[in-house]
């Protein structure tokens, strides 16, 4: 069953190795009201999200970004930590003016735009990916990005009023 707005319960299709740090960081955005995920289709979406299939789904990706804590950048930046992150922000990688003109913070609805159709979000940028059309499999690799950071950190969404959501004018 998904998250419910009491936010007591958790999907039970979460257990397995990534089940800890999914259950934490959707506790987060589910009970976080504004300054979690606003759109509430995403939030139904993550709920019922499946961050195994997620990293399935997700290997098409890792030929170009590595999810490794401290891991270098391959020919994309690394994503260990990126929920949360300001965009462009990973030491050591060589943005693309597109994106380093983007600015603001990876929040999850920004992320699902870009896994959605990069080259509509940013405009300009060089990843050489034209998107997941499939809302359940962005959520899908959205739970899995969840999953990557310590224990320690938040996770989730930055303080509201940060990262907006992007239009393709950003």
């Amino acid at each position: 069953m998904p998250v419910e707005s009491n936010c007591e319960r958790t999907d039970q299709r979460r257990a397995g190795p990534l089940a800890a740090g999914l259950t934490a960081a959707l506790m987060l955005v589910a009970c976080a009201g504004p300054a979690g995920a606003s759109d509430d289709g995403l939030r139904a979406r993550l709920s019922a999200a499946n961050p195994e299939a997620g990293a399935e789904a997700f290997e098409v990706c890792g030929s170009c970004h590595s999810v490794e804590r401290d891991g270098e950048p391959l020919i994309g930046p690394g994503l260990w930590g990126i929920v949360g992150r300001p965009v462009a922000s990973e030491a050591g990688f060589d943005y693309s003016d597109a994106l380093l003109a983007f600015g603001g913070t990876w929040t999850l609805e920004r992320l699902e735009k870009l896994i959605e159709n990069p080259n509509a979000v940013v405009p300009g940028n060089t990843m050489g990916f034209y998107g997941v059309r499939d809302a359940r499999e962005r959520a899908d690799i959205l739970a899995y990005l969840l999953t990557l950071h310590d224990d320690d950190e938040v996770g989730g969404e930055p303080p509201e009023g940060e990262g907006e959501t992007p239009t393709a004018a950003e």
